[in-house]
Order: structure tokens, then sequence, then C-alpha cells
């Protein structure tokens, strides 16, 4: 979450090129939306004793269990596309990525044509029924969250490689039926995929989609500088998490 906001941060700076990263949570981890009331969302004693820590993240949307997915972020210039300059014009841009790398892997997915325009309390991200979420086989399959200004924005999604019900079931007060709605990879598939080969057809759907090519690049020293402090201060803090405060050192 923290090298999220500060590639954020310095992608507003000139020449800033888009950014496309993907990476997983070690250990795993429960995110909750930026608005989002902790303690209606989960089952914190349960969160406690099995050791499974919790952020909140700078974007919206709803509570994801990060264990076996693999999350990416996709950070712009609201300029450097067209239509980025738009909500739902530049999520729908970037998740066409996301369906062309899905294609690549066997998996037909596509929008929803019709959902709640609200998230209802208390229910997981992939149990929400919302109007452009991702899905295949009319189960929802990435969950997807947005932060921006004018200048820049920040999309942050994740997809479930598989799932462990019973998990999940203990963290979420709201889950029962949960399978009923969510789906992963492996299940679609009904066979488990390389994470590496997940990441390659996911990128390839990237440079399709906006006849681009990506180059592997690491943390400027400004933007590792930053992380750390985001860490320190906000992201590890209880204030953030809990109350939304950041802390000041």
């Amino acid at each position: 979450m923290a090298i999220d906001e500060a590639i954020f941060a310095f992608t507003g700076k000139k020449n800033s090129l888009p950014t496309l990263r993907f990476y997983q949570w070690k250990p795993a981890a429960v995110s909750i939306g930026y608005s989002q009331d902790i303690n209606e969302e989960l089952n914190l004693e349960e969160c406690r004793r099995l050791k499974i820590d919790v952020v909140r993240r700078w974007t919206g949307g709803g509570a994801i269990f990060h264990q076996d997915e693999l999350t990416y972020s996709f950070t712009s210039k609201t300029d450097a596309f067209k239509g980025f300059n738009n909500f739902i014009t530049s999520y729908y841009r970037v998740c066409a990525g996301i369906i062309k790398g899905l294609s690549r892997l066997g998996i037909q997915a596509g929008f929803r044509e019709r959902g709640d325009s609200f998230l209802n309390k208390g229910i997981p991200c992939f149990m929400a029924n919302s109007k452009h979420d991702l899905i295949a086989d009319r189960k929802k399959l990435v969950g997807n969250a947005q932060r921006r200004t004018k200048e820049v924005f920040l999309q942050q999604g994740s997809l479930p490689i598989a799932y462990d019900f019973g998990l999940i079931n203990k963290l979420f007060p709201q889950s029962d039926g949960f399978g009923d709605v969510a789906s992963s990879i492996s299940e679609i598939l009904d066979r488990r995929i390389p994470l590496k080969e997940i990441r390659q057809k996911l990128l390839s759907g990237f440079v399709d989609n906006f006849s681009v090519s990506f180059k592997e690049d690491s943390l400027s020293s400004e933007e590792l500088t930053m992380a750390q402090k985001l860490f320190k201060e906000k992201y590890s803090s209880p204030e953030w998490t809990f109350n939304k405060k950041v802390r000041k050192t």
C-alpha cells in the first residue's frame, strides 16, 4: 500500500510514465476500503487469533482477503491516454487490459451490466453485486477500486487464484454463500496456473490494450524513501487502520 501511494505521488511529476505493478501479500492479510468501518467488516478477534494482518487501503471498495491471489496496481497521469480524465472510462480502459490478459489464460471475462450502486456494509468485496464488476461465468472474478485527483489516478485490483472458503467464513461475519457469487482462476479453469504465467498473460493484455511496451524497473530513491515513511507513519499505524488518521513522527 505504501509503495502504491508513493508511486502515485511521483506520477504527477513532469514526464512520468504510467506504472503497472503486480504483487502478492506475504503473510496473508485483509485490506479494507478507505471509507469502511473495520468493526462492521471483519471478525477482528479471529484476525488476531489467526495472526492475519489488517490494513486500510487508500482506495475505496470493500474488504478483500489477500491470500492465494495476485494484486495489481496501475498508476497514471490522467492525460496519458484518452478517457483517463474520467473515472468510469479510465476504469473500463484499465479493466480491458485485465480482460485481454484473462482471455489469454482461457477465461472469458466481462462487465456486469446490472447491479447495486452502493456497497452493502459487512459483506466482502467479492460478494458485492455492483454494476461494472468484472465477472466470469456469472461470478465476480476481480475486485477493483480507484483513488484519483485531477492529474493522477491509481487503480488497484485483486485477482483470486484460489479460495480458502473456511477461512473466509471465519474472517468475514457476512460471508455465507461466498462461493456462490465469487470465483477464482483455479475454479474457472479447473486447474492450477503458475503465478509466473498469470503475470505474463496479464502483462501481455495491457501491452495489447494500450499498444505500448512496458520496461521493468525499480523504485526511485525518492519513491523508496516516501514508501518507507508512509509505511511507518500510516500503513503500520492502528490510527490509520481503525480511524483513518495519520501519525506524524
